[in-house]
């Protein structure tokens, strides 16, 4: 699992919407439709993205596909950051990352001096 893409797709508020209904309910392409108001090729579009994610899980009943969060994809994900959360010391007081003498650039960069 990538974390990465699992937040890329619940970073468009269409697919999140739509897994908050996932997850009080399984729904097919059209209810959903119905209650996001948007055509069914476009949630047909977005439930791509997200089961390409591992976000959702689709299952055949009759002649309907029907949609569901995968939990354990979302705890992974929320664990992760989690773990960002609690990286490193991040308070103020620690700010001599941004001087001059440390001979590189913002972003990472080692600084490159000019002959005068």
């Amino acid at each position: 699992m990538d974390v990465v893409e699992i937040l890329k797709a619940l970073g468009n508020d269409t697919r999140y919407r739509m897994v908050q209904l996932l997850l009080s309910d399984n729904y097919c392409v059209r209810a959903l439709a119905v209650e996001l108001n948007v055509s069914e090729s476009a949630v047909s579009q977005h439930l791509k993205i997200l089961r390409e994610a591992g976000i959702v899980k689709a299952r055949r009943k009759g002649h309907h596909i029907h949609y569901r969060v995968n939990r354990d994809v979302l705890k992974y994900a929320a664990d992760e950051l989690m773990k960002l959360a609690d990286m490193g010391d991040c308070s103020f007081h620690h700010t001599n990352n941004c001087s001059r003498k440390s001979g590189k650039k913002p972003g990472g960069k080692k600084e490159v001096k000019r002959k005068s």
